[in-house]
């Protein structure tokens, strides 16, 4: 959703600053009757982080190369063709892009270049109609696309006695993407202030294509040879759901409140059609003036699953969706919470217990990078489960505000036929067992503002390739995937004795800033912002792989961090008219 823009005058404001610029502008187009927003937003952190990320000491016969930027852009328009009847269009299209490399200061040396870009582009038409006072129709139109492109780049000296000197090239090009194409229908009817009804109906058409990859290799000496194209996968599958639901939200006595909901979907792909009956249901009770306790169970179906690669961290994860082979993914979810009020504080304490059923991830003995078989033919289905504790306090008013969240949590996956972890339960990627959230801030006066948030997380786990052989079958024993290679005509190769069997350190920063408000005429302001993002220089990595040296003292392995930044400071100003 987003805001309609102001039908009777125009307003906005522009900033500039040393990581960004954004601008946003809302005014009538015909006064009192149609409208428009329009906000836009571009970085070049690209420019201040990768001198920053250099500082970290590398490699002195490489140099580094990338960055990171994003930019994004919202629009609306609406138009009101009476009271009761309005309509609108929307549209947003943003994209990230990152890129990190290393270039040998050595001819004979090696080049490498990693580059993903991903994004979104959305854009929707509605119509909003007021049947009568107790009953609100909306019926919209839309249209989503998601892209992820990776390219990898590599190109190695190579030196022969017969042919000369030749460099070899390779480039690998990785694609996912979908898109939607919907119509919806909703109702919301209101027959009392305490009793309200909502109802509708929807259709999707889904396009997907999870998989695109190639790899092209070639040699370059006096001339380019011939290159040589790869096409591992080209998936595309097409997807048809529908989907109706209802829910009743009523207040049945002074002090309980409940919302009881049904939803029906069916999924058609590749021959098969899917149905799912999901119930929901809520209550609130009041225990006292101040003190509340909420209560609440959800069945739910996903027809996307999140396919995730532990064996390297990196945000390289992609959306998989529900085929005549793999089943759509369910989860049963129950809450439960106590919140409590005092005196401008709000605390509230909330538990929650999860299972799913059919998750994917890839097996034991499958490659991640690409491959000739198919994502389909490379996953295993299992199950799994997260439940935690989630504990908060927040004071929303005087001089001084902020919030202390704090959530403990578990997280674990089971495949019992075996094809992942030889069917032993393992953690989760994402089993983060502590985070921490501090927000606050501090008025010294009207014209000055200081702001303050620190975060903490355990850290994600990954596959680390933690056992050495010096024999050289193609899989280990436990059927865990191998890295292979021949040192001193031996066959020696590396393994991991688990899944998820590492955990990375920690994440955590501390972000400051200050807000120096100058107020103009006719409402009219300007604010300088100072920040500072991970004040105490804290190097969170951005992705991490294992890499394999041969010592004196035989094989040793580093765990290679890169990281997207070390602090960023920033330093802006924002006009309001």
């Amino acid at each position: 959703r987003t805001n309609e823009g102001n039908r009777k005058e125009y307003h906005g404001n522009v900033s500039i600053g040393l990581l960004a610029a954004r601008a946003n502008l809302e005014g009538p187009i015909i006064k009192d009757r149609s409208s428009f927003n329009v906000s836009v937003r571009r970085t070049w952190m690209e420019l201040i982080t990768w001198p920053l990320m250099k500082a970290v000491p590398s490699s002195s016969d490489t140099d580094l190369k990338g960055g990171y930027h994003f930019y994004d852009m919202n629009a609306k328009v609406d138009y009101s063709f009476s009271d009761k009847s309005r309509a609108y269009l929307s549209f947003y299209m943003g994209s990230d892009s990152y890129r990190n490399g290393e270039d040998s200061k050595d001819i004979h040396g090696e080049d490498r270049d990693f580059r993903w870009r991903w994004g979104n582009l959305i854009g929707s038409a509605g119509w909003n109609y007021v049947i009568n006072k107790k009953l609100f129709a909306t019926f919209t139109g839309g249209y989503t696309r998601y892209r992820s492109h990776i390219i990898q780049k590599q190109n190695t000296f190579m030196a022969f006695h017969d042919r000369g000197d030749q460099v070899y090239f390779q480039e690998g090009h990785y694609r996912s993407a979908m898109e939607d194409v919907s119509l919806r229908a909703s109702f919301d009817y209101r027959p009392n202030a305490d009793h309200r009804i909502r109802m509708g109906g929807d259709y999707l058409f889904h396009i997907f294509r999870p998989e695109q990859s190639n790899m092209s290799s070639w040699y370059k000496d006096s001339v380019i040879t011939q290159k040589n194209n790869t096409v591992f996968s080209h998936s595309l599958i097409h997807g048809h759901e529908v989907s109706a639901y209802a829910e009743d939200e009523m207040t049945l006595t002074d002090r309980l409140r409940v919302n009881a909901g049904l939803r029906l979907t069916l999924f058609h792909v590749q021959g098969e059609t899917y149905q799912s009956l999901q119930p929901r249901f809520s209550a609130r009770y009041l225990l006292g003036r101040r003190v509340s306790v909420k209560a609440s169970y959800t069945k739910m179906n996903q027809y996307i699953h999140l396919l995730s690669n532990s064996y390297i961290s990196q945000p390289t994860d992609i959306w998989v969706p529900v085929t005549g082979q793999i089943r759509p993914m369910s989860a049963h979810q129950v809450t439960g919470g106590l919140f409590w009020h005092y005196k401008g504080f709000d605390f509230s304490a909330e538990g929650y217990y999860k299972r799913m059923n059919n998750l994917v991830e890839y097996k034991d003995n499958s490659l991640v990078v690409p491959a000739f078989s198919g994502w389909e033919d490379r996953v295993g289905v299992g199950k799994g489960r997260s439940y935690g504790l989630e504990l908060m306090a927040q004071k929303k008013t005087g001089r001084f505000n902020g919030w202390i969240g704090y959530t403990l949590s578990w997280s674990d996956r089971w495949f019992p036929d075996g094809s992942v972890n030889k069917g032993v339960r393992f953690p989760s990627k994402y089993d983060n067992r502590h985070k921490i959230d501090i927000v606050a801030s501090y008025k010294l006066s009207r014209k000055v503002e200081l702001t303050a948030a620190w975060m903490y997380k355990s850290g994600n786990h990954v596959t680390i390739q933690d056992m050495y052989y010096r024999s050289s079958p193609d899989y280990t024993e436990n059927g865990y995937r191998q890295e292979f290679w021949w040192y001193g005509g031996t066959g020696e190769g590396t393994s991991a004795s688990s899944r998820n069997n590492y955990q990375l350190s920690p994440y955590h920063r501390l972000d400051l800033g200050a807000n120096f408000y100058r107020y103009k005429k006719n409402g009219r302001m300007g604010i300088w912002n100072l920040s500072l993002c991970n004040a105490y220089f804290k190097p969170n990595p951005f992705s991490v792989r294992p890499r394999f040296y041969t010592t004196e003292n035989g094989r040793e392995a580093v765990l290679e961090q890169t990281l997207l930044f070390l602090f960023v400071p920033s330093l802006s100003y924002t006009y309001k008219f």
